[in-house]
């Protein structure tokens, strides 16, 4: 689970180019044909992985990002991903450490929306269908 500071949105966002976020360090939108068009998608807890195969990095965790266990710090995954793409074979994999990037959920409690419902998610759905074309080979992502 990432833990943010008081006060912090409900998401980190991640966005095109360096290091910089909406809602503060969250990570890097890497250039690649499925990141086209998109400048910032928001991500919800989740976790960071690595990738020991050939691969084409989407999404990189910057400074300030945190993970934790039940109770401790377990570690600062900058430069870990929470995203990735990978041939395997004639076929292709694409890995992300978040679910909620691609959910849409309401907390009637609280009143707050996460996933493609949130408003820091509008980008979302177009990182989903360019996600869907290039695994299918559709949409002229070879």
């Amino acid at each position: 689970m990432f833990r943010r500071s008081k006060g912090a949105p409900e998401a980190i966002a991640v966005t095109r180019g360096a290091d910089s976020v909406s809602y503060g360090s969250g990570g890097r939108l890497v250039d690649h044909p499925v990141t086209t068009g998109i400048d910032s998608v928001a991500t919800f807890l989740g976790s960071a992985f690595r990738v020991n195969v050939s691969h084409d990095p989407l999404l990189v965790f910057g400074p300030g990002v945190e993970c934790w266990g039940r109770a401790d710090l377990v570690v600062r995954p900058q430069g870990q991903l929470q995203g990735a793409l990978l041939e395997f074979g004639k076929g292709r994999v694409a890995v992300f450490g978040d679910a909620g990037i691609f959910d849409s959920k309401l907390n009637v409690r609280a009143g707050t929306k996460t996933g493609m419902n949130n408003p820091i998610a509008r980008q979302n759905p177009r990182l989903l269908l360019n996600v869907l074309h290039w695994l299918t080979r559709l949409g002229g992502q070879q």
